[in-house]
């Protein structure tokens, strides 16, 4: 009897230590995690955030249209940009366009001009002049724009200043025959995009009767980019007149294609607005 009860005592033992319950299923000795392995975060996309602007230029510019947004109309405007092939009749109008690239020295806030004559290759073209007006007034006043070449399809080229063949100058509008031309500026030379951009600058001193920025490209062809024109009077930036400044540009006569520009501009006729039909009057 006492060794009935010792074997059923190890038996019992045994089956305990096996891991089985009374119906004979095995369970595991310790209990398994059956929770899913947590996934290491993917990290997010590196991003890079740069200064942007709402204008290509300050808003004290005396040129209206500095991002190039009412080119390409056809025919020449009073107020903004035109441009005329250079040759003995400076009768024949070139349609300018515009592109939008934030990589320009105009940035976010401004279109680049585009200008190339018509049929124009990248070894040859005819040389035309691009001109804009501006608001006269007491000085010194400040001018400046930024230039880059390309091929005809728009890809970027290499090039060197060659006045020849890019020549930017602001005239007076006035009786006085005088005129001013930009000089580049070396260290403000600007890469992106796999474009080379040059900076054109000058100060001059009073121009009373306002006056004009005028671009004159020369016969080798290829397209020509502009960005962030503009002509500033230190008067209008200071808030008050000042001398302060010495112009650093001198004087010379106009040239024979930018009194042609002068004559071009007196001679376009005013695009009027169409007036309103006049109010009908009814009876009570």
């Amino acid at each position: 009897m006492n060794r009935n009860r010792i074997s059923t005592l190890l038996l019992c033992t045994l089956v305990a230590a096996c891991g089985t319950d009374a119906s004979g299923t095995s369970v595991p000795a310790h209990p398994t995690d059956q929770t899913p392995a947590t996934q290491p975060t993917a990290q997010p996309a590196k991003r890079t955030l740069t200064s942007g602007n709402q204008m290509p230029t300050t808003p004290l510019n005396l040129l209206l249209d500095p991002s190039f947004g009412t080119v390409g109309q056809d025919g020449l405007t009073l107020e903004t940009w035109s441009s005329v092939v250079d040759d003995d009749t400076f009768s024949t109008a070139v349609t300018m366009s515009s592109t939008l690239d934030s990589r320009s020295p105009g940035g976010h806030g401004g279109g680049v001009g585009i200008l190339m004559a018509d049929g124009a290759t990248d070894k040859s073209g005819d040389a035309v002049m691009m001109f804009a007006p501006f608001l006269g007034g007491p000085g010194p006043f400040h001018a400046q724009i930024w230039a880059s070449k390309a091929h005809v399809d728009g890809k970027p080229m290499d090039w060197d200043v060659d006045p020849k063949q890019l020549a930017i100058s602001i005239t007076d509008g006035g009786p006085e025959d005088k005129s001013y031309d930009l000089a580049v500026v070396p260290e403000a030379t600007h890469q992106a995009g796999g474009r080379t951009w040059m900076l054109f600058r000058t100060t001059v001193d009073t121009i009373a009767f306002g006056g004009f920025m005028i671009v004159h490209t020369g016969d080798k062809g290829g397209q020509w980019r502009f960005a962030a024109p503009e002509v500033t009077a230190q008067p209008l930036l200071d808030g008050a007149s000042t001398r302060a400044l010495r112009a650093s540009a001198h004087a010379r006569p106009r040239t024979a294609s930018e009194r042609k520009v002068l004559a071009l501009h007196a001679s376009i006729k005013p695009r009027w607005v169409p007036a309103a039909p006049a109010a009908k009057r009814t009876k009570d």
